[in-house]
Protein backbone atom coordinates (compact mmCIF):
# COMPACT_ATOMS: atom_id res chain seq x y z
CA UNK A 1 0.00 0.00 0.00
CA UNK A 2 2.72 2.51 0.94
CA UNK A 3 5.70 3.25 -1.22
CA UNK A 4 9.17 2.90 0.23
CA UNK A 5 11.73 5.11 -1.46
CA UNK A 6 13.98 3.46 -4.00
CA UNK A 7 17.71 3.61 -3.24
CA UNK A 8 18.14 6.37 -5.81
CA UNK A 9 15.94 8.72 -3.75
CA UNK A 10 17.04 7.79 -0.21
CA UNK A 11 19.67 10.54 -0.03
CA UNK A 12 17.18 13.26 -0.98
CA UNK A 13 16.51 15.50 1.99
CA UNK A 14 15.30 19.07 2.48
CA UNK A 15 18.53 20.61 1.17
CA UNK A 16 18.72 18.43 -1.96
CA UNK A 17 17.78 19.96 -5.35
CA UNK A 18 15.33 17.07 -5.96
CA UNK A 19 13.53 17.57 -2.64
CA UNK A 20 10.21 18.30 -4.41
CA UNK A 21 10.33 14.82 -5.97
CA UNK A 22 10.48 13.27 -2.52
CA UNK A 23 7.67 15.56 -1.31
CA UNK A 24 5.45 14.24 -4.14
CA UNK A 25 5.92 10.68 -2.90
CA UNK A 26 5.31 11.80 0.69
CA UNK A 27 1.96 13.34 -0.32
CA UNK A 28 1.07 10.34 -2.48
CA UNK A 29 1.69 7.97 0.44
CA UNK A 30 -0.41 10.05 2.83
CA UNK A 31 -3.22 10.24 0.27
CA UNK A 32 -3.09 6.48 -0.36
CA UNK A 33 -3.25 5.75 3.36
CA UNK A 34 -6.32 7.98 3.84
CA UNK A 35 -8.02 6.32 0.84
CA UNK A 36 -7.19 2.89 2.31
CA UNK A 37 -8.90 3.88 5.58
CA UNK A 38 -11.95 5.09 3.66
CA UNK A 39 -12.14 1.90 1.56
CA UNK A 40 -12.16 -0.12 4.76
CA UNK A 41 -15.19 1.87 5.87
CA UNK A 42 -13.32 4.03 8.34
CA UNK A 43 -12.86 7.71 8.83
CA UNK A 44 -9.39 9.16 8.82
CA UNK A 45 -7.91 9.89 12.23
CA UNK A 46 -5.72 12.71 10.89
CA UNK A 47 -5.18 15.26 8.18
CA UNK A 48 -1.73 16.46 7.15
CA UNK A 49 -0.37 18.65 4.35
CA UNK A 50 2.79 20.66 3.76
CA UNK A 51 2.63 24.21 5.08
CA UNK A 52 1.98 26.55 2.14
CA UNK A 53 4.46 29.20 3.31
CA UNK A 54 7.49 28.94 0.97
CA UNK A 55 9.88 29.79 3.82
CA UNK A 56 9.36 26.27 5.20
CA UNK A 57 10.31 24.50 1.93
CA UNK A 58 8.11 21.50 2.78
CA UNK A 59 9.80 20.77 6.13
CA UNK A 60 6.79 21.94 8.17
CA UNK A 61 3.53 20.07 7.74
CA UNK A 62 0.27 21.16 9.34
CA UNK A 63 -2.88 19.24 10.12
CA UNK A 64 -4.82 17.71 12.95
CA UNK A 65 -5.53 14.55 14.88
CA UNK A 66 -9.16 13.59 15.42
CA UNK A 67 -11.07 10.78 17.07
CA UNK A 68 -12.63 8.97 14.07
CA UNK A 69 -15.89 8.16 15.87
CA UNK A 70 -16.04 11.69 17.31
CA UNK A 71 -14.71 14.12 14.65
CA UNK A 72 -15.57 17.08 16.87
CA UNK A 73 -12.65 16.00 19.06
CA UNK A 74 -9.79 17.42 17.10
CA UNK A 75 -6.37 18.83 17.93
CA UNK A 76 -4.14 20.81 15.58
CA UNK A 77 -0.75 19.31 14.91
CA UNK A 78 2.57 20.15 13.32
CA UNK A 79 5.10 17.74 11.84
CA UNK A 80 8.65 19.02 11.51
CA UNK A 81 11.19 17.30 9.34
CA UNK A 82 14.73 17.70 10.70
CA UNK A 83 17.43 19.01 8.38
CA UNK A 84 18.94 15.51 8.20
CA UNK A 85 15.60 13.92 7.19
CA UNK A 86 15.20 11.12 6.06
CA UNK A 87 18.13 9.89 8.15
CA UNK A 88 16.28 11.15 11.23
CA UNK A 89 12.55 10.58 11.66
CA UNK A 90 9.96 13.38 11.73
CA UNK A 91 8.94 15.17 14.94
CA UNK A 92 5.24 15.33 15.87
CA UNK A 93 3.70 18.15 17.89
CA UNK A 94 0.08 18.71 18.94
CA UNK A 95 -1.56 21.88 20.15
CA UNK A 96 -0.67 22.61 23.74
CA UNK A 97 -4.25 22.07 24.96
CA UNK A 98 -3.92 18.34 24.30
CA UNK A 99 -2.00 18.12 27.59
CA UNK A 100 -5.34 18.72 29.37
CA UNK A 101 -6.78 15.55 27.78
CA UNK A 102 -3.95 13.11 27.12
CA UNK A 103 -1.73 11.04 29.37
CA UNK A 104 1.85 11.89 30.15
CA UNK A 105 3.34 14.49 27.85
CA UNK A 106 6.80 15.93 28.33
CA UNK A 107 6.03 19.64 28.18
CA UNK A 108 9.56 20.91 27.63
CA UNK A 109 9.71 20.08 23.92
CA UNK A 110 7.71 22.98 22.48
CA UNK A 111 7.21 24.34 18.96
CA UNK A 112 5.97 27.91 18.93
CA UNK A 113 4.29 29.37 15.85
CA UNK A 114 4.97 32.93 14.69
CA UNK A 115 1.61 33.96 16.22
CA UNK A 116 2.62 32.55 19.63
CA UNK A 117 0.50 29.38 19.45
CA UNK A 118 2.34 26.54 21.18
CA UNK A 119 2.56 22.86 20.31
CA UNK A 120 3.96 20.07 22.51
CA UNK A 121 5.92 17.10 21.21
CA UNK A 122 3.76 13.98 21.36
CA UNK A 123 5.98 11.33 19.84
CA UNK A 124 9.61 11.38 20.77
CA UNK A 125 12.33 9.65 18.83
CA UNK A 126 11.16 6.13 19.67
CA UNK A 127 11.55 4.97 16.08
CA UNK A 128 15.16 6.14 16.03
CA UNK A 129 16.07 4.24 19.19
CA UNK A 130 14.77 0.85 18.00
CA UNK A 131 17.01 -0.80 15.41
CA UNK A 132 15.57 -0.63 11.91
CA UNK A 133 12.27 0.92 13.07
CA UNK A 134 13.16 4.06 11.14
CA UNK A 135 15.20 3.87 7.95
CA UNK A 136 15.75 6.53 5.27
CA UNK A 137 13.55 4.72 2.75
CA UNK A 138 10.45 5.33 4.90
CA UNK A 139 8.05 8.27 4.63
CA UNK A 140 5.93 10.52 6.82
CA UNK A 141 3.03 8.08 6.30
CA UNK A 142 5.12 5.24 7.74
CA UNK A 143 5.94 7.46 10.74
CA UNK A 144 2.23 8.17 11.21
CA UNK A 145 1.26 4.51 11.10
CA UNK A 146 4.13 3.22 13.27
CA UNK A 147 4.48 6.04 15.78
CA UNK A 148 1.73 8.65 15.85
CA UNK A 149 -1.15 6.21 15.39
CA UNK A 150 -0.11 4.06 18.37
CA UNK A 151 0.27 7.08 20.61
CA UNK A 152 -3.06 8.55 19.45
CA UNK A 153 -4.97 5.26 19.74
CA UNK A 154 -3.68 4.72 23.28
CA UNK A 155 -4.91 8.18 24.31
CA UNK A 156 -8.39 8.17 22.78
CA UNK A 157 -10.49 6.67 25.60
CA UNK A 158 -9.02 9.11 28.11
CA UNK A 159 -9.39 12.03 25.69
CA UNK A 160 -13.06 11.18 24.99
CA UNK A 161 -13.84 10.86 28.69
CA UNK A 162 -12.23 14.18 29.62
CA UNK A 163 -13.66 15.89 26.51
CA UNK A 164 -17.19 14.80 27.43
CA UNK A 165 -16.78 16.03 31.00
CA UNK A 166 -15.52 19.42 29.81
CA UNK A 167 -17.90 19.88 26.88
CA UNK A 168 -20.97 17.86 27.84
CA UNK A 169 -20.51 15.90 24.59
CA UNK A 170 -21.21 19.00 22.48
CA UNK A 171 -19.56 19.91 19.22
CA UNK A 172 -19.74 18.79 15.65
CA UNK A 173 -17.51 18.90 12.60
CA UNK A 174 -19.12 18.78 9.19
CA UNK A 175 -18.06 16.02 6.82
CA UNK A 176 -17.64 18.62 4.06
CA UNK A 177 -14.70 20.15 5.93
CA UNK A 178 -12.77 16.86 5.81
CA UNK A 179 -13.55 16.34 2.10
CA UNK A 180 -12.32 19.86 1.24
CA UNK A 181 -9.01 19.26 3.02
CA UNK A 182 -8.46 16.01 1.12
CA UNK A 183 -9.15 17.84 -2.16
CA UNK A 184 -6.62 20.54 -1.17
CA UNK A 185 -3.96 17.88 -0.68
CA UNK A 186 -4.71 16.30 -4.05
CA UNK A 187 -4.56 19.75 -5.71
CA UNK A 188 -1.13 20.36 -4.14
CA UNK A 189 0.09 17.01 -5.45
CA UNK A 190 -1.05 17.98 -8.97
CA UNK A 191 0.75 21.33 -8.73
CA UNK A 192 3.96 19.61 -7.63
CA UNK A 193 3.71 17.19 -10.54
CA UNK A 194 3.45 20.14 -12.94
CA UNK A 195 6.74 21.62 -11.69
Amino acid sequence: MLIKFPKTLIDIGPKHPKWQERVKIEILNLTQYVKFLQQKGGRSWFFLAPNKNPKYKFIKWDGYLQVPARPEIRFKMVILLPSNYPFACPRAFAEESIAEYAGKIFLKNIWEEDDGEKFVMICHEHMETVDEAWTPNLTIAHFFIREVYYWWAAQQNMIIDIWDKKNNGEGDVEEEENAEEEEDLEDLLKKLEET
